[in-house]
């Protein structure tokens, strides 16, 4: 924000309030003896604004959303579920949707977003 539309904001924050919260002079720009009162006042309810500024952009920088997953029953057991443990903690915001079947998916018609599939053939 510009010098002088913060200027700006703070003389219309005077007029609402009917006090002068700085002195000015061609030198220097101070604190009135009301104006230290109102920061000292409002200082808190800044702070906790900012607190809900970081809280909200940390979440809207987390990735969020349903994971659909079709796996093999044994390969769940044996392999993925301890995976997905330690995936949950990471990202909590992210909704797991696990099909355990043996079918094959179909990816291309938004059945699920990864499927695992295995063969014991080499």
């Amino acid at each position: 924000m510009l010098a002088s539309s913060v200027f700006r904001r703070i003389r219309d924050l005077e007029t609402e309030l009917q006090v002068e919260l700085f002195h000015r002079s061609t030198r220097a720009v101070t604190l009135s003896d009301l104006g230290e009162i109102y920061y000292d006042q409002i200082k808190a309810i800044i702070h906790s604004v900012k607190n809900a500024d970081d809280l909200v952009s940390q979440e809207s920088n987390a990735p969020s959303g349903q994971l659909r997953i079709s796996v093999m029953p044994g390969y769940a057991t044996l392999c993925l579920y301890s995976i997905l443990d330690k995936f949950r903690q990471q990202y909590p915001n992210i909704i797991l949707d696990i099909e355990l079947t043996n079918q094959l998916a179909n990816i291309t018609q938004n059945e699920v977003d990864i499927a695992i599939r295995g063969t014991s053939e080499l």
